[in-house]
């Protein structure tokens, strides 16, 4: 099964409670790298 890449369906795969995680996890390492710089 090979992965279908279209514009009309991005991730057609990923739940949205996936994407908020993705989104949680890059904004603590952002969060995690900032402090560390400062």
């Amino acid at each position: 099964m090979a992965p279908k890449r279209t514009s009309t369906s991005a991730a057609p795969a990923m739940t949205q409670a996936t994407i908020q995680q993705l989104v949680a996890d890059c904004v603590a390492v952002a969060l995690e790298a900032q402090a560390a710089s400062m």
